[in-house]
């Protein structure tokens, strides 16, 4: 809860920019259900993950941990050195739950309750990024 605040509000902030300078008297709306669709309303989602990606990976690339985590006592490492995964693989695990839950709902839910049977307790973006979560010490 503590990452979903620290990204979603400034998330929030910019999608709110965004709409507000999008007019829908420009003819650049689709009218879906009674309710005017611009441009800008599909971009506030972009805007959300897009934040998430960079906030997840700057903090997990450079500290192994993202404030969520540092705050429950937890740190992301490589699963095979047990050392720092670094922005590229930070970058890849970011992305790969973005997708996720994008494009396949079902497999973001999945990977949530992943660790709940898997002997490493491993979600799937963690096991497409070779990365496990463990107790900080």
């Amino acid at each position: 809860m503590i990452d979903i605040i620290v990204f979603i509000i400034p998330a929030l902030i910019v999608g709110s920019l965004a709409i507000q300078h999008t007019s829908t008297d420009n003819g650049l709306y689709n009218n879906y259900n009674g309710y005017a669709v611009t441009s800008a309303d599909s971009r506030v989602g972009y805007i959300l993950f897009g934040i998430y990606v960079i906030y997840a990976t700057l903090m997990i690339g450079r500290f192994g941990q993202t404030l969520g985590s540092k705050a429950v006592g937890t740190r992301v490492v490589s699963a095979a050195t047990g050392g720092p995964i670094g922005y590229g693989r930070a970058l890849g695990r970011s992305v790969a739950n973005v997708l996720l839950w994008i494009l396949f709902v079902i497999p973001w839910v999945i990977s949530a309750l992943f660790p709940l049977w898997d002997s490493r307790n491993q979600t799937l973006h963690d096991k497409i990024a070779g990365t496990v979560v463990v107790r900080s010490r």
